[in-house]
């Protein structure tokens, strides 16, 4: 009996770490505590610089445990959209396209769209906000989610241009917010 026990308990134990292993939020942090260790903000891997969506490509392969295929890619990279001047007329018109991280996914068969009001750590998150009468776009994983007035705020954890590196964002997002376009998606392994 003792030995059965024991036996249940290093299953449910295993079951328990890989399952925590494979969760999105506890992936990105491991990754930027090892690999990407005190890389700056950028797009030239090659100078150990990373920007949001190369992040969360790797963050993505991580998960899959295999490197994406060249179309995956470019879905969250947000590079199969023609020239940069596309994007205004594709964001105003919510094409798939600018969605990046969440068509992946879902394409994919490996995300779920997930609506703000049930957004929670771990959800991947692509969003459009416009300043100064231009779109600005950025994508990573959310870390927190808190209520404030109605508007629900995700704290964010990847590559931040605001933080010169990975980790967690020092603004958050109004995931219901009226003025950003907020895509969501939940990991399915």
């Amino acid at each position: 009996m003792k030995c059965r026990l024991v036996l249940c308990f290093i299953v449910l134990f295993f079951a328990f770490e890989s399952a925590l292993a494979e969760h999105p939020l506890l992936v990105s942090v491991r990754l930027a505590e090892t690999d990407f260790k005190n890389w700056r903000y950028g797009h030239r891997l090659h100078r150990k610089q990373l920007n949001c969506v190369q992040f969360v490509v790797v963050v993505v392969e991580e998960l899959l445990k295999r490197e994406l295929t060249a179309e995956e890619r470019r879905a969250i990279l947000i590079s199969n959209v023609g020239r940069r001047s596309n994007l205004p007329r594709l964001i105003n018109q919510n094409d798939k396209r600018i969605r990046g991280i969440q068509t992946a996914l879902v394409e994919m068969n490996k995300g779920e769209i997930i609506q703000p009001s049930e957004a929670k750590p771990g959800d991947f998150i692509q969003y459009w906000n416009k300043k100064n009468g231009r779109w600005i776009g950025h994508a990573a994983i959310i870390q927190d989610i808190r209520e404030d007035n109605g508007l629900r705020c995700a704290a964010i954890f990847g590559s931040h241009q605001s933080l010169g590196g990975v980790g967690i964002a020092d603004f958050e997002v109004g995931l219901n917010d009226p003025n950003v376009r907020t895509y969501l998606v939940r990991f399915k392994p």
